[in-house]
């Protein structure tokens, strides 16, 4: 009897253990507004007030397995082509029970940042997240004939499990190709 307890005792903490560990990604993925230059950030905190950037924690926990360790709020890269880093952020907010999300693009415009909104969601199920895609071709969801050959990176609006938009810059602003619904 004792050794059968002692065999369940040590099942059950390796388990927890196991478990614990599986489930400390957000712990294991990288703060989002950590990715942002200190500028900014600064100008982001200001020009949103009450808002934050969206980070692992804030996710379903059935989404961590979609997900994985990514930070689902900022995607970094050279959007415009032009060489300049840029950055597609997703800020959020939660009021009583409704959840907001704002898709946000940060730009360094000669000595300082510019941030430009491209799309608000006044009320959302679930946070969506924002990656970085390489240069390729890319078609629309619904013209499966019509395709987009991007020569920049893009980035992509996604609500995990439903819609996915990609962002991508031409002739002089960043056009929007839905890629999934």
């Amino acid at each position: 009897m004792k050794r059968y307890l002692l065999t369940t005792v040590l099942l059950c903490s390796q388990l927890l253990s196991a478990t614990a560990s599986g489930n400390s990604v957000s712990a294991k993925a990288t703060a989002c507004v950590a990715l942002l230059p200190a500028e900014a950030k600064a100008k982001l905190e200001a020009a949103y007030s009450g808002w934050n950037v969206l980070e692992h924690d804030q996710l379903y926990p059935h989404q961590h397995e979609i997900w994985g360790a990514r930070c689902p709020g900022v995607a970094v890269g050279q959007f415009r082509g032009t060489g300049e880093v840029g950055y597609a952020v997703v800020i959020v907010r939660q009021t009583k029970d409704i959840k907001q999300a704002k898709l946000l693009l940060i730009e360094k415009q000669k000595t300082s940042y510019a941030i430009q909104l491209l799309r608000e969601q006044n009320e959302v199920p679930s946070y969506p997240v924002v990656h970085k895609e390489p240069p390729g071709v890319y078609r629309e969801f619904y013209d499966r004939e019509s395709t987009t050959k991007v020569t920049n990176d893009v980035f992509v609006y996604e609500h995990l499990e439903a819609t996915a938009t990609l962002f991508y810059y031409k002739d002089g602003k960043y056009q929007e190709l839905l890629i999934s619904d």
